[in-house]
């Protein structure tokens, strides 16, 4: 037996389909060919560990829907029948055209469940992001703005979504917004319908996009939605992950402890008011973030408003559905998109892994249970979690993973172990402290771990960190295990820490304020305690070639020459012209600040702010045009 992939019609023999000439496939779902309601099955969209996606379609009319169908492992469990189902009674109790309208809810012959959704055309935000890095702030901010319009329909109607991430943002052809999977929303009692509520210390969600109250197991209402989105803003507007981490014990810890580096270090174009919204909305305190997500929406519209019209610009192209800027009047493209993969067309994200291998830490997970107190040595804690973790299955489109957790007494126990694909494993994780979280160290000196880096070309690394202090300069050294040695000499300027660094050990760095076309600032060498001086004077814009007006090196001498800059994607190309000598550097700017690197070897600059738990940067490299990012730990 066969089947047409357009039709879905079936031949006993193969070959073509005389109804519309598509090449006949071999027959290998059952379901294929098969008609559900009023749609015949096409072919299969999507998998994922809770049960299948299928394209169908209206053999009259030729209308396309999709359709879920819960596999036959997850139908044997009634809470994930009844999760299966929660989605379709969310999405008909909020009735809004930002988020993926479902049209029907039955059973198949043999008692599996599915729902019939709108067919989308497009890609998952994960995808987008996946494809292009970090997107345009114009369009990234409208995109947030139409999700957030969906979920502050969704709050008002008493659902609060709880799992949202860039897999669950669906950019449609025309350039629109569709929120997905509405599988685990939990709906408030004043929605008057089945709850879906889960008992006292239950965790759903993703841990990469989760809220530090869901990591804790606490109570969840719509601010909970409002921290979700301000990990996806910072993943749109950056490229990055708001927290890297190798296990789910550490990624929630640093949800619920570690302050999220500020936006502008990544990206300097981003205006203040943007960077201001969006560490409200990751604001640790639930009660700190926007009061709604319509009060979000205000104020990134606002953020918006001094951009330039090229921002609002798709990155998928004029077809795909520019999105104007605030107050333009202008309406969005239309057409459709270049083709796509099919793990985006569906919804699901290319970093996804099968948990037929492994969980991900950016997949969907559930924690049920209680918590056992657990004493750290130097550190008063309220307790900390001991999972027990049954790996199962929780969303149709992404790789989806279910933990049970259960309350015990307070005992001794091990420490945290990692997490496998076996039936049963242990995981640590630790609450958040009783009390307020101390403010970032402004000392930078001490012993760090590299919890998260990144080089420029995305690859990552370890390793440590050792800071000393050396009159106004400091030392810095990584040991970067396989990926070699560094040095670095730094200067602190407020509370940001630059550092010139090379492979060595003779490196420099100058810290300018700029004003205007004019630049002043300190600088130092490798070995030497004090500091020099420099003064600049050029164009305007950090842009051209700059007269040395004067100039101390830290040992005394004076010297004259020029200083050349030219912007190269993240970072600035430096050449230092000197009497007899010509350097090359690399520069990066912080606000006013504008700080630049060198030195012997391969040689770049560092830019580093304080968090409650050690630092967090950004970093260039001589002959590179992206950015670096460096996370580092106190030991």
């Amino acid at each position: 037996m066969h089947v047409c992939a357009e039709c879905g019609k079936r031949q006993l023999e193969p070959g073509y389909c005389p109804d519309d000439g598509a090449a006949l496939c071999p027959l290998d779902d059952p379901l294929l060919g098969e008609t559900l309601g009023s749609y015949r099955v096409v072919r299969m969209i999507g998998r994922g560990g809770m049960g299948s996606v299928y394209l169908a379609i209206q053999p009259t009319i030729g209308s396309r829907v999709a359709i879920k169908v819960l596999s036959p492992e997850a139908s044997e469990s009634r809470d994930l029948v009844e999760r299966f189902f929660a989605e379709a009674r969310a999405v008909n109790l909020i009735k809004s055209d930002g988020i993926v309208n479902v049209l029907d809810l039955a059973f198949l012959p043999e008692g599996r469940p599915y729902i019939v959704m709108e067919y989308l055309d497009g890609m998952a935000l994960s995808g987008v992001i996946h494809r292009f890095g970090a997107l345009p702030l114009g369009w990234a901010c409208r995109l947030a703005i139409e999700v957030l319009t969906a979920l502050d329909a969704a709050h008002r109607a008493g659902v609060v979504h709880r799992d949202l991430k860039p897999d669950n943002v669906f950019v449609t052809s025309s350039g629109r917004v569709k929120v997905l999977d509405f599988g685990i929303a939990k709906l408030q009692a004043r929605s008057k319908l089945g709850s879906v509520e889960t008992s006292d210390g239950t965790l759903l969600g993703t841990p990469r996009y989760m809220s530090p109250e869901q990591a804790q197991g606490r109570g969840v209402d719509l601010h909970t939605d409002i921290y979700s989105m301000g990990v996806i803003l910072f993943e749109a507007l950056t490229g990055r992950a708001l927290f890297e981490a190798s296990t789910v014990y550490e990624l929630l810890r640093l949800q619920v402890e570690v302050t999220p580096p500020a936006l502008r270090l990544l990206r300097p174009d981003a205006p203040a008011g943007l960077e201001a919204a969006v560490a409200r909305a990751l604001a640790k305190d639930p009660e700190q973030r926007h009061e709604s997500a319509s009060a979000l929406a205000a104020e990134l519209s606002v953020a918006c408003e001094s951009l330039s019209r090229e921002s609002f610009a798709s990155p998928l192209g004029p077809t795909a559905g520019s999105i104007a800027p605030p107050g333009s009047g202008a309406g969005s493209g239309s057409g459709p998109f270049a083709p796509v993969p099919t793990e985006l067309a569906t919804g699901s994200s290319p970093r996804a892994a099968s948990i037929s291998v492994a969980p991900t830490l950016g997949a969907t997970i559930s924690m049920g249970g209680a918590y056992e107190a657990q004493a750290r040595p130097g550190r008063a804690r309220s307790g900390a979690w001991i999972a027990t973790v049954v790996i199962g299955v929780l969303a149709a489109l992404g790789a989806t993973v279910l933990f049970a957790v259960r309350y015990v007494r307070a005992r001794p126990t091990p420490g945290p172990a990692a997490i496998s694909a076996t039936p049963s494993v242990a995981l640590a994780a630790r609450s958040a402290p009783a009390t307020e979280a101390p403010a970032p160290r402004s000392d930078p000196t001490g012993s760090y771990t590299v919890t998260s880096a990144k080089n420029p070309d995305g690859t990552g690394y370890g390793g440590s960190v050792t800071i000393g202090a050396k009159g106004d300069v400091f030392e810095q050294r990584w040991d970067l295990g396989g990926n070699g040695t560094y040095s670095g000499v730094g200067l602190l300027q407020g509370k940001v820490l630059a550092v010139g660094w090379s492979t060595k050990d003779k490196a420099g760095v100058i810290v300018y304020e700029v004003n205007g076309g004019k630049l002043s600032g300190r600088s130092a060498l490798s070995g030497s305690a004090s500091t020099g001086s420099e003064e600049l004077e050029g164009p305007e814009g950090l842009n051209g070639t700059y007269r040395i007006v004067r100039a101390t090196l830290p040992n005394g001498q004076s010297h004259g020459g020029s200083v050349t800059l030219k912007k190269k994607g993240g970072v600035w190309e430096v050449t230092l012209r000197r009497p007899g000598r010509t350097t090359y550097g690399v520069g990066l700017l912080e606000g006013g600040v504008f700080v630049v690197g060198f030195g012997e070897g391969e040689s770049g600059v560092m830019l580093y702010t304080p968090t409650q738990t050690g630092l967090s940067g950004r970093w260039g490299m001589v002959g590179e045009s992206a950015a670096g990012i460096e996370v580092l730990g106190r030991r």
